[in-house]
């Protein structure tokens, strides 16, 4: 989803065809092992929806993860005021209620960092059993807060630590990053 659209990256970076979920299905069936510990699961993720990515393939996702069991997706949740803003804006809804009409907002469903969510929204995420991965690092360093992450727990959520890594990508850990004290609480 381009500028031209609301998105945030430019129109000559962003696909012109209809979205096509047929390479994620080659590879769930041919790599994704779906064994408790599985040392290879596939999870199909969208970086910064909904700046970058329609409803419309996150809809396609959701139901592709759904015919094979996998998680559908890996988001940044809320880290910033500004992704609450942009949704109620463009979409008349919070980011949560976002999730949940396009099918995230179910147990398979993991999100990094989660700082903006209210006392309801946390009820729900922990009712739908989300995971969030916590991001103190990268929070602190754009001073967007600390996930609520007791009453995250508290809520039912799975929470475990990541951090920002090298590239844009998040990396999940239940372990810390070597030379970093944190407590583990997946």
């Amino acid at each position: 989803m381009g500028q031209s659209k609301g998105g945030l990256p430019p129109d000559s970076v962003v696909q012109k065809r209809k979205p096509d979920t047929g390479g994620f299905e080659r590879l769930i069936r041919q790599y994704h092992d779906p064994a408790p510990g599985a040392m290879v699961r596939i999870a199909l993720g969208a970086v910064l929806p909904p700046f970058s990515v329609s409803p419309e393939l996150m809809r396609a996702t959701a139901a592709l993860a759904g015919r094979y069991d996998v998680s559908p997706a890996y988001s940044s949740g809320p880290r910033l005021a500004t992704k609450r803003a942009y949704c109620l804006n463009r979409f008349g809804k919070r980011p949560l209620d976002l999730l949940e009409d396009v099918g995230w907002l179910n147990a398979n469903t993991w999100l990094a960092h989660g700082i903006w969510f209210n006392r309801g929204e946390v009820t729900r995420l922990g009712r739908a059993g989300v995971g969030i991965a916590h991001c103190p690092t990268s929070n602190m360093r754009l001073g967007s807060g600390s996930a609520p992450v007791l009453a995250l727990r508290r809520a039912g959520c799975p929470v475990g630590w990541a951090w920002m890594a090298a590239l844009p990508m998040i990396v999940l850990t239940c372990w810390p990053k070597p030379a970093r004290p944190y407590c583990c609480t997946a």
